[in-house]
């Protein structure tokens, strides 16, 4: 049985209709990572993050504040 590419959930969802995705272990989407997120529906690596690689990062901070302020720090890429 053929699989099919699903897209991978919305973690959150920014102004101007943008979105950061989760991101999985594996190429069946079944196990998401704890810091990994993308900006890119398709997951093509160069859009990727490790939250904990931004400088917004402090850990007791939630994900949603910390990728929130990277945005607005220009820090993250988007896909055109």
């Amino acid at each position: 049985m053929p699989l099919r590419w699903v897209a991978p959930d919305v973690f959150m969802t920014l102004s101007a209709g943008r979105h950061i995705y989760h991101t999985y272990k594996d190429e069946y989407g079944d196990i998401c990572l704890d810091y990994w997120y993308t900006t890119d529906e398709t997951e093509d690596n160069k859009y990727k993050f490790d939250i904990r690689d931004l400088s917004t990062y402090f850990t007791n901070e939630s994900h949603n504040v910390i990728i929130a302020g990277a945005v607005v720090l220009g820090e993250l890429k988007f896909p055109e």
